[in-house]
Parts: C-alpha cells; structure tokens; sequence
C-alpha cells in the first residue's frame, strides 16, 4: 500500500485490513518520516483515501491540523482577532464529522486508539481557538459599552452574534446599575431656594442635572450644595419661606 503518495512498505509491514500494521503506522505530526523504520520521504499531497485518515489532509479540503496549529498560533500572538474566514466553524465541524465517520469505519483496536487520539487533539485545537478568540470579544464588548466604536472585523457570523448580544447584556447592566446609583443620588439631595443677583451660566448640579442660565432676580430651587456656594460668592442671596409666601 502507498505510504505517502507513492512509496511502498516492506511486505512484511502489510496488514490484511487497511494496508498498514500499528507498526508502520506514521507518527502524528511528523513531517520528516512516513513509516516507522523507512527513509526520510518527500511530503507530497495525498489525495484522499490513499493514506490512513489522520496522515492526509481532510477531505473536506478546507483545512487540517497544521493549518489549525497555525490559527491558535496567530490569535495568541495577538491581541485583536485574527482573519480565519467565515466558515471556518462550519469547516471545523464537518472535519469533526468526517475524523468521527472514520474512527466509526475503523475495525483495528490500535489504529482506531490512534484516531480517537487524533480526534482529541482537534476538538482541543478548535476550542483553544475559539476560547482565545471569546476573550477578544469580550474585550472587544467592553471597550463598546464603554464608549467605543462596536468593531466587528475579522469576526465569523456566529462571534458577531455573542458581541452583539454582550454588548446588550452589558449596556441593559449599566443602566440598572449606575443609573439607579444617580436616581438615588438625586433622591438624596437637599434643596435650597435663592435669589440670583447676577446673569450666571449652565451650572451642574449635586444631582447630576443640569441647572441655568441664570438672570439677575431669578427665584430658583437648586440642590443646596450648589446654592450655598453662589450664596458665599455673593451671586444669589437666599430666600426666606416668608418671601416665597407672599411671592
């Protein structure tokens, strides 16, 4: 049986099932021998179904282990998420699909604890993947809620869906949180009434809200920090319960 797109094993090395024993099997990962005990091959591409499953690329020819190695690679060597396509879940899963069809086939105890391996190593990979990517978008979240510009470059269909609801979540939080925090605060003020006696500007108030402008002989309730402090200026005098009566 052809052992990298051409080469043959010794006779000795055939199996009745699958044209390759455990013995001969390539080592995973390896690059720089095809069976154990040949000379060093040429690495050519194999077309599928010439070589045990976990030696060939995926026959969905969209990506193998080596190119996923090379994505976690990428998205760990950088803080922003990295150009994977927007299939490459949907190709995951159909290699997913196609390495567990395989070991399903597989009959031969060591060749299918080799594959079930290998299928191990790939649903680690992708999560990795995907697990270093959902940190991104959480920051990704974050820096929206807070003021920035939502940024959905580079992300597949299925990310631009966990940032947008993050980012709903968050800002719905946000607004429970701190605007209740302000509507107490507001609850909490005392008022005082004066008189101004001079034009002022827009002030802001203890309370958050905005105040003015303001024209000499205005009467105006402000929060009473604000007003003892236009008092103490001598900008706005303040004004009696009495005066407010006969007002």
């Amino acid at each position: 049986m052809p052992c990298d797109g051409g080469e043959t094993a010794s006779s000795g090395d055939a199996s009745p099932r699958g044209g390759i024993t455990a013995r001969g099997v390539p080592r995973v990962g390896r690059s720089d021998e095809c069976c154990q005990g040949a000379q060093p091959l040429n690495r050519r591409r194999v077309t599928p179904g010439t070589a045990p499953f976990y030696f060939r690329q995926s026959t969905c020819n969209t990506m193998d282990i080596r190119e996923l190695r090379e994505v976690l690679r990428k998205e760990k060597a950088s803080p922003y998420p990295q150009s994977i396509g927007t299939s490459f879940y949907s190709d995951a899963r159909k290699m997913l699909r196609e390495m567990q069809e395989e070991c399903r086939k597989t009959e031969d105890l060591e060749l299918l604890s080799l594959k079930l391996k290998e299928l191990e190593n790939l649903r680690n990979l992708i999560k990795a993947i995907y697990e270093t990517r959902e940190n991104k978008i959480v920051n990704l979240a974050l820096y929206t809620v807070r003021g920035g510009e939502l940024e959905l470059e580079n992300l597949t269909g299925e990310e631009q869906e966990v940032l947008n609801r993050l980012v709903e979540v968050l800002r719905e939080g946000r607004e429970r949180v701190l605007r209740k925090e302000e509507r107490e605060e507001r609850d909490g003020v005392e008022f005082m009434t004066v008189r101004i006696l001079r034009d002022l500007p827009q002030i802001v108030g203890a309370d958050g809200r905005i105040y003015g402008e303001f024209r000499a002989e205005d009467v105006v309730t402000l929060p009473e920090p604000n007003a003892r402090i236009l008092v103490e200026r001598g900008d706005a005098e303040r004004v009696s319960v009495k005066e407010l009566e006969g007002r």
